[in-house]
């Protein structure tokens, strides 16, 4: 618990910080890197996942299960630029009201 008037500005200080940053690396996530993961059991079903165009890799985890990445058919790119520029901006100006 804030003792001062200070330790409690600080402390908003912080949590707004931390509320800006989780929001910008939100918007940085580097969408197009996403992949399928599936786990597959039966080797006719692992033969057909690895004859697709989006396969990737292939895993054997143990003798009856197969890790299978595969990239995304679809990507959807709904991360505006502007977006991650606004919240720098308003991050920077609410530190700067704050201490100042």
């Amino acid at each position: 618990m804030a003792t001062s008037d200070f330790k409690s500005d600080l402390a908003k200080l912080g949590q707004t910080q931390l509320q800006a940053n989780a929001r910008f690396c939100k918007t940085m996530e580097q969408v197009r890197n996403r992949a399928n993961v599936r786990l597959i059991a039966d080797p006719e079903k692992i033969v057909k996942a690895s004859s697709k165009v989006n396969f990737r890799q292939a895993e054997i985890i143990n003798v009856d299960l197969v890790m299978v990445k595969a990239a995304r058919k679809i990507v959807i790119l709904n991360k505006p630029v502007s977006v991650k520029f606004a919240i720098l901006e308003n991050s920077s100006c609410t530190s700067f009201i704050m201490i100042f």
